[in-house]
């Protein structure tokens, strides 16, 4: 039945005109698949079925627990035409308010919205706001911040109208040119006719998913941004000597590194008991390995002086530090939203309209209200950047105290 489907019945005759008589092209796989399956649960069924007719002594020895089955439910009634009876209505009013209410009446918007789905996720693939590919490199602070910079700069780029937003542009005027007048006409002229068009509400829907896909990248750059910082961070430091420096970290739990994905690729090979025992000695000596330290800084005693300074102030660092994280937000806050760049002709007055994207509170934001039968309460929705800001303020604060106690001892 399936394949005397009229497209099937096509495919099929140009693979007998082919002179190769090539018929791979008709693939019948997924629904004898499906076919089985439906098979197989008509069997249980059937089995089990006849299994609970038994009488209880022989279920004993089948079945070791009181197992009961829930009543059948009551055949339904066979419509006289074999037809399922629906409800009197108005099949052309029905179908014109859904087509009303609905943006997917036409094929152009769902190519273009499959599309622009496409390219916010490349977005987050391809992307993230900051540099944290230097692990296991020691740099001065300025090389740091620089390097975060180029980073953040590289952000702006890809994400404004030379990037990203660019890209959802030609997207959507490739797809609506032929469209012509109607609901999704991109040449409207009129501001009131396209303030009640289905253009704007499709335009309306664009700017949330690019609102989401910047909230998303921001979250899981901020995650990884933290994870690296508090790689760095001890749990405790003790200065003995400026030749002897014990740190404690917390060490990570073992995962499955790239050598372990690199080996379970290797198809019809199994490890050796020798390769085995490297392999895991590798992983336990990495993980009980300390950090290469993330900044380098320099004693210096100048003339005169009794007690040496720093190259860079301990604060000074973590000021750096929490500038970085706060540039990487901010540049978000800049990425254009796409309606007045799309319909320049109906927005010649108006200014360019910015994205909503998170900003970090500069003050701690109240996580419960002060009166419990306060039901309009509603938390600050960028509670976890000022929760990020705080754990690397905190920890950082912290390290770079046994530095300031280290150069009392010159006193």
């Amino acid at each position: 039945m399936a394949l005397s489907a009229r497209y099937l019945k096509e495919k099929i005759r140009a693979a007998k005109e082919d002179k190769s008589g090539n018929t791979q092209g008709v693939d019948t796989t997924t629904i004898l698949q499906e076919v089985n399956l439906d098979f197989g649960r008509t069997m249980n069924w059937i089995i089990i079925d006849k299994t609970m007719e038994k009488p209880k002594e022989q279920l004993k020895d089948m079945i070791q627990a009181n197992l009961s089955l829930p009543p059948k439910a009551p055949p339904k009634e066979v419509p006289q035409f074999g037809m399922v009876p629906i409800p009197q209505h108005d099949f052309p009013e029905q179908f014109s308010n859904f087509c009303f209410n609905s943006l997917f009446i036409k094929e152009e918007v769902i190519r273009a919205m499959v599309d622009i789905r496409a390219e916010c996720n490349q977005l987050l693939a391809d992307n993230k706001i900051y540099d944290v590919s230097i692990k296991g490199k020691t740099l001065r602070v300025e090389e740091f911040k620089q390097i975060q910079a180029s980073s953040i700069a590289q952000i702006k780029f890809n994400t404004r109208e030379q990037g990203w937003v660019g890209k959802l542009e030609k997207i959507i005027k490739s797809s609506f040119t032929e469209v012509g007048k109607g609901w999704f006409n991109i040449h409207e002229t009129s501001k009131e006719t396209y303030e009640f068009g289905k253009l704007k509400k499709f335009l309306t829907l664009i700017n949330f998913m690019m609102q989401d896909t910047i909230l998303t990248l921001g979250k899981e750059s901020v995650r990884q941004f933290v994870d690296f910082m508090m790689t760095y961070i001890p749990k405790e430091t003790h200065v003995k000597s400026t030749a002897e420096v014990i740190n404690i970290f917390e060490k990570p739990a073992l995962e499955a590194g790239p050598e372990d994905q690199a080996s379970a690729e290797i198809e019809g090979q199994e490890l050796t008991y020798i390769q085995k025992v490297r392999r895991d000695l590798d992983r336990e000596f990495s993980n009980d390995k300390d950090p290469e330290p993330l900044f380098v800084l320099d004693l210096i005693l100048k003339p005169n002086m009794l007690i040496p300074n720093y190259s860079v102030e301990p604060k000074d660092i973590v000021s750096k530090v929490l500038e970085v994280f706060d540039e990487g937000i901010e540049c978000l806050q800049q990425i254009p939203q796409l309606e007045p760049i799309l319909l320049r002709h109906l927005f010649k007055t108006h200014g360019k309209k910015m994205l909503k994207a998170p900003l970090r509170p500069r003050e701690e934001p109240k996580r419960k209200p002060e009166d419990p039968a306060n039901k309009k309460f509603l938390p600050d929705e960028n509670i976890w950047l000022w929760d990020a800001f705080f754990t690397i303020r905190q920890s950082l604060e912290k390290s770079v105290l046994p530095l300031y106690e280290y150069v009392k001892t010159f006193a």
